[in-house]
């Protein structure tokens, strides 16, 4: 659970980790914090790592967490025990991590360290007029 605010240096190595996503309904309680999420889904096993991410330039935290497993298994039986537990009154829907951090659907699970590829067209718009030919 390193702090994310200085950019990668303490983010944990999760490739190997079972990632999980956790939705709360409503406004988030005042337990709605890594070291409160962290203990409450390490009864299933050791959770490896605990993010929730903010809003850019806002202080407030996102209505989802990413909890992570170290173990396949614990991560599966916290995703059977935790759906649907209530936390201070407000409902957890936990269901897998679809993408890792960093990869966005678009990217094709590449991470935004991938390099970029660029089209071989650099206009989105007409065609460009036809060159003309030296005599």
């Amino acid at each position: 659970m390193g702090d994310r605010r200085d950019g990668n240096k303490h983010l944990p190595d999760i490739r190997r980790m079972c990632s999980l996503k956790v939705d709360i309904s409503g406004q988030p309680p005042s337990r709605w914090n890594p070291e409160d999420l962290k203990e409450v889904f390490s009864k299933y096993g050791e959770v490896g790592d605990v993010f929730i991410p903010r809003p850019k330039n806002s202080s407030r935290q996102s209505g989802f967490a990413f909890v992570r497993f170290h173990s396949e298994r614990d991560g599966s039986e916290a995703l059977r025990k935790m759906n649907g537990y209530d936390l201070d009154g407000c409902r957890l829907s936990v269901s897998r991590a679809q993408y890792g951090r960093g990869e966005k659907p678009h990217d094709g699970g590449q991470g935004r360290d991938a390099p970029r590829r660029r089209s071989r067209s650099r206009s989105r718009g007409r065609s460009p007029p036809p060159r003309r030919r030296r005599p």
